[in-house]
Parts: structure tokens; C-alpha cells; sequence
């Protein structure tokens, strides 16, 4: 994990492979979004390498750390790693197609 506040953190995550979750789709993106409300949208290409994951460092995640579940995305910065994840699509829509920020 990479924060964007200039720490980052090695750690072996346990969960489910996108790829697998989704099966065999048709579609531009995956949209992914949190009980907050925040989302981002991956490139269905990026599917055999995201982890819908369920655990951290051999334990379940703990609430502060997205339970019950988290979108691990490697190479890819601390904010698009989405916690407390409530639903998955495949859309037709781009990946670059992302909603703006919060600004609190």
C-alpha cells in the first residue's frame, strides 16, 4: 500500500481475485464503491490483479482497515484502494470516468 501522505506498507492480503468474483463479463470498467459513498473504476483488464480482500497479515480486517471488505489494488496509489466495499459493477462506461474527489 502507497499513501498518498508518503508512507507505504508491504503486507499479504487474503481475499478473492476480481477475475474470479466477476467471471466472465462484458463490459469497459469495473466500478467499485464503499459504504461512504466514494468509488473508483478500474479497466476490466485490471481484474486477474485486483483482490476483493478479506484479510491482512494472516488475520480478518479490522473495521479501521476496510472490513468487511477492501479493494487491494497494486501499483496503484492509497486512494484507490476502496475500503468498506457494498458493491461491484461491470459497466460500459471508460475507467478514466471517475467521480471528483471529496474536498473535506
Amino acid at each position: 500500500l502507497d499513501c498518498t501522505s508518503g508512507w507505504y506498507a508491504t503486507q499479504e492480503w487474503t481475499g478473492v481475485r476480481m477475475d474470479r468474483l466477476l467471471g466472465t463479463v462484458a463490459g469497459e470498467s469495473i466500478l467499485v464503491t464503499s459504504a461512504t459513498g466514494y468509488c473508483r473504476r478500474y479497466p476490466i483488464g485490471d481484474a486477474p490483479r485486483l483482490l476483493l480482500a478479506t484479510g491482512a497479515g494472516g488475520s480478518e480486517l479490522s473495521p479501521g482497515h476496510g472490513a468487511p471488505a477492501r479493494l487491494v489494488a497494486p501499483g496503484r496509489r492509497g486512494f484507490w484502494w476502496v475500503k468498506w466495499v457494498t458493491e461491484i459493477s461491470v459497466e460500459e462506461r471508460p475507467w478514466w470516468v471517475q467521480a471528483p474527489f471529496p474536498l473535506t
